[in-house]
């Protein structure tokens, strides 16, 4: 997975994290480009997908709980992360889901954390992907849980993120708006393999879905293509 900051000039800095302890950044602009590789020591954070803060300046990866955020940069950050403790919901975050659903969601599915800023309203979310195998029917089940985070690190879940969509596939997180489309905002884009859906996140409700085999999928968000 890759992520580059938005600077068009000779400051801007493209990161490659893989499946491991290694992030790699490197400023590709520059005659002598080379890659500074950072030694990863919480395996929190191996499996971890990456993005560009713009309102730190860092690339900043949660850890594999949700519990806490770690950046780095090419700077005083790039041995030792800048670590952000958040302040998540009690036991009982969402009032209206069942403990069974709960208890479901916490022990029998798979779980990915995203982290995804909006430019356009400047506001952090953390996405929870949760996915469930259905080996008879070969199907598999998606649900997604949405927490804003304030710059103080409290974290609430919300099922309202107004008129923005957030796109979710192998590369960064992306978060734009829809107002171009009422009738997807408050929504995730998922992009895998071999599906590519729209789920709302007021319901889980999942339409637009299209089975098809991907060999890239892969959302590239605008300032990169040049």
């Amino acid at each position: 997975m890759s992520s580059s900051s938005p600077n068009d000039d000779e400051d801007c800095i493209v990161a490659v994290k893989f499946l491991g302890p290694q992030l790699s950044l490197c400023r590709p602009a520059q005659r002598d480009c080379k890659w500074s590789n950072i030694r990863i020591t919480d395996p929190s954070f191996f499996s971890s997908h990456v993005m560009y803060s713009k309102r730190d300046g860092m690339f900043s990866m949660p850890a594999s709980r949700g519990h806490y955020i770690g950046s780095w940069d090419l700077g005083r950050h790039i041995k030792e992360p800048k670590i952000q403790m958040l302040r998540l919901p009690d036991e009982d975050p969402i009032p209206e889901m069942t403990e069974k659903k709960w208890q479901r969601l916490e022990s029998c599915c798979t779980k990915q954390h995203y982290l995804v800023e909006s430019l356009h309203t400047d506001e952090t979310f953390m996405v929870k992907w949760y996915t469930e195998s259905h080996p008879i029917t070969n199907n598999l089940w998606d649900h997604f849980l949405v927490l804003k985070i304030d710059k103080e690190g409290n974290a609430v879940y919300t099922k309202d993120i107004g008129h923005l969509c957030i796109l979710l596939s192998k590369s960064e997180a992306i978060c734009i708006p829809s107002k171009s489309n009422s009738k997807v905002k408050n929504s995730v884009y998922m992009l895998k393999e071999h599906e590519f859906a729209i789920v709302m996140i007021s319901t889980n409700q999942k339409f637009g879905r299209t089975p098809f085999a991907c060999s890239l999928p892969y959302y590239i968000p605008k300032r990169l293509l040049i």
